[in-house]
């Protein structure tokens, strides 16, 4: 049956509440999937929702909890974390003897990087001069060879999809990262755009200047077996 509850007002702010709801949604999936002699699957299992940031909160806790979970969802892939990674990196390519964008864009999960290691490459001018060189490298291949060039170079060079597909929500952000990728070609290659002017639209994407459409939505993962959300 139908089943409504009210969240108790415990003066938090509304992320607090937002991050309780979602581990209680997971609760009680958990709590349906290990019901005793129950034949319910991850795949029998969706979650309704009108805000796609909670549901990619939801679906980090199923996964981290071992539970399959896709998002089915309108959003923009420019809207996603992935973007902005995207971003740092497109902007360090551009500016590679710029530091703060270097160490900006190896902060992604692209870099596999860890916070502790970036913090130790800020104080070594040896270790930020090899990183501004490959940088510069990467500004080369692009302007010689295009962005799709530079981009499988440097996915192949970091391992990226690799050590991406390690974290908990990698498969979703390797899906985003790829799609991003063949939006920044098809754009480059549909108006013959420059380094710059491809960045430029990027930007202006991640800004909302220029609107979106059905092919810029984000795109589904492998869904067999898997909590639906939406």
């Amino acid at each position: 049956g139908l089943e409504i509850r009210l969240v108790p007002n415990q003066d938090e702010a509304v992320a607090q509440t937002r991050q309780r709801v979602a581990n209680q949604v997971v609760s009680d999936i958990e709590s349906q999937l290990g019901s005793q002699g129950s034949n319910v699957g991850p795949g029998d299992i969706a979650v309704l929702c009108s805000n796609g940031k909670e549901l990619r909160t939801i679906q980090k806790i199923l996964i981290e909890r071992g539970v399959p979970a896709v998002l089915r969802s309108d959003e923009s892939v420019f809207d996603t974390t992935e973007a902005l990674g995207m971003r740092l990196i497109l902007r360090a390519t551009r500016n590679p003897n710029r530091p703060d964008y270097v160490a900006a864009a190896i902060s992604t999960h692209v870099f596999g990087v860890d916070v502790s290691e970036i913090d130790g490459m800020k104080g070594s001018e040896i270790c930020m001069v090899k990183w501004a060189q490959r940088f510069r490298e990467y500004e080369s291949l692009f302007e010689r060879h295009g962005f799709l060039a530079m981009w499988n170079r440097l996915l192949q060079e970091q391992d990226s999809l690799q050590h991406i597909a390690t974290y908990p929500t990698g498969e979703r952000q390797i899906t985003n990262y790829l799609h991003l990728g063949e939006l920044l070609h098809h754009h480059e290659m549909d108006v013959h755009a420059s380094p710059w002017e491809l960045c430029d639209w990027f930007e202006r994407m991640l800004d909302g200047v220029d609107g979106t459409d059905n092919e810029h939505q984000i795109r589904l993962e492998s869904d067999a077996k898997a909590v639906q959300l939406s």
